[in-house]
């Protein structure tokens, strides 16, 4: 097993994400630039990157995928918003962490499985000031809220398309730089 598989191994990781890291052997640049999936990215920068802001950045930017992909909901917007303004200026996030839990709540009562799935990506934005593993969840709801409203569409590609953009959201604000590898590599 190379380097990042073996790391990724040793922290829990599921065997896909292990399978995918296997050929980059310790070039974490080269891998962390070809991950298709802006959960998996989201749920390693957790760990690695000790810039929250950035984070929620991403989270926030998974947020919106689910927002694009499963209708418009202006209160998910409205949290998404604060979130991208508590990274751009810092400050307390108790606000946050209380906003994700109204969300949480709300998202209970959604008329659809992509109206839930929005709110809780943008729950998922505004807790992750707080708790930054929390950011995989909004990847994961940009993917939910696709498949419920795209259900005509074949699921593989729906899968394919969303976690492609994701990836590429994530990527936009987790550059290498700023998720600084395990390897030097």
């Amino acid at each position: 097993m190379t380097a990042i598989a073996r790391w990724l191994s040793g922290l829990g990781a599921h065997a896909d994400v292990v399978r995918f890291f296997e050929p980059y052997g310790s070039n974490w640049s080269k891998a962390w630039s070809e991950v298709p999936r802006g959960d998996w990215m989201l749920g390693i920068a957790a760990r690695l990157s000790d810039d929250t802001a950035a984070l929620v950045r991403a989270a926030a930017a998974c947020a919106r995928i689910a927002l694009k992909e499963g209708g418009e909901s202006a209160r998910a917007l409205e949290a998404i918003e604060r979130a991208e303004d508590w990274a751009m200026r810092g400050g307390p996030a108790g606000h946050l962490e209380a906003e994700a839990e109204t969300l949480e709540a709300e998202a209970e009562g959604a008329a659809s499985a992509a109206e839930r799935a929005i709110l809780l990506a943008a729950a998922a934005a505004c807790r992750t000031a707080v708790e930054p593993a929390a950011s995989v969840s909004a990847a994961q709801n940009a993917v939910e809220a696709a498949l419920d409203a795209r259900s005509g569409d074949d699921p593989m590609e729906v899968l394919r398309d969303v976690h492609a953009k994701c990836a590429r959201a994530v990527r936009t604000h987790l550059p290498t730089q700023v998720v600084r590898s395990p390897f030097g590599g």
